[in-house]
């Protein structure tokens, strides 16, 4: 059995069971260290390996509002010599996600349901990704909806971009390591 393989489990089950409460415990510890900002958008790269792809820089991540950085990098460009359409994608529903799931209490999650993003300008250069979301009438007592939007900026503070997300917010389900955990071993007969 290889290394991966017996790791696996365990890491999915740590994933699904912390990644969401532990997102703002470990912002809270690491944004004022230095180089924690970086650890920490490491951190989230290995718990969203896709995310992660495009370096994000966390400059601003509060329950409601979050504020991401992205570089002009040649992985992230197109064929166009700017930033590719997806890339903006991701930092615009990284910040949605981000802002909207660090204000959840313990136990709950978001998942994205719909995303939908208009592009108004070519965009090149550092970009910064911003969503303000107003948490206090979130409704928790059924699973429900929530509507957030995040902005693109260039660095002259023009809006290139802007993403519309919808995510179905709920009860975090327990891992199916977690459940093998706490459900007695049945007895051979």
């Amino acid at each position: 059995m290889s290394r991966q393989s017996i790791f696996t489990p365990r890491l999915k089950s740590l994933t699904q069971q912390y990644a969401i409460t532990g997102l703002q415990q470990a912002w809270k510890f690491l944004a004022p260290a230095p180089g924690g900002r970086k650890v920490f958008a490491a951190l989230l790269g290995r718990l969203v390996p896709y995310s992660g792809s495009v370096k994000p820089r966390i400059l601003e991540l509060e329950p409601g509002r979050a504020k991401i950085a992205m570089d002009d990098r040649w992985a992230t460009r197109n064929h166009l010599g700017s930033l590719h359409a997806l890339a903006l994608a991701n930092i615009g529903e990284m910040a949605c996600g981000l802002a909207l799931n660090i204000g959840l209490p313990e136990g709950y999650g978001a998942i994205l349901r719909r995303i939908e993003v208009e592009y108004l300008k070519k965009a090149r250069g550092t970009v910064v990704s911003s969503c303000q979301l107003n948490l206090k009438d979130l409704d928790l007592r059924n699973e429900g909806m929530v509507q957030a939007t995040s902005d693109i900026t260039d660095s002259a503070g023009v809006v290139v971009a802007r993403t519309h997300t919808e995510w179905k917010v709920g009860p975090l389900a327990k891992s199916s390591h977690a459940k093998a955990k706490s459900e007695p071993a049945e007895t051979p007969q």
